[in-house]
């Protein structure tokens, strides 16, 4: 049974190439991809100072982040620059 639970995982799961530019994934799910500066609390650094992009927060645990802001950074890590300063005006982008 156990393996049939992570053949149903990897099934549901699309690669990162794989996926649009409009669409979003799951800050965890980004650093478990590699597309981060590096681990958790790293990354929550960078996004913090504004070198990363930053995530839209759904509920008390759940933050996504667009594929395209991903992809914007991963050209130009050193160069990149949140558009987003205003952390509210952030919150309200539809998704």
């Amino acid at each position: 049974m156990g393996n049939i639970d992570s053949n149903r995982k990897k099934s549901v799961v699309l690669r990162f190439e794989q996926l649009s530019d409009d669409s979003y994934v799951k800050v965890h799910e980004a650093i478990k991809e590699r597309v981060t500066p590096g681990d958790r609390s790293t990354t929550y650094r960078y996004i913090k100072a504004g070198k990363y992009p930053r995530p839209i927060k759904l509920d008390g645990n759940s933050s996504l982040i667009r594929v395209g802001s991903i992809r914007d950074w991963l050209r130009d890590p050193g160069g990149y620059k949140c558009t987003f300063t205003d952390k509210k005006s952030h919150q309200k982008e539809e998704i």
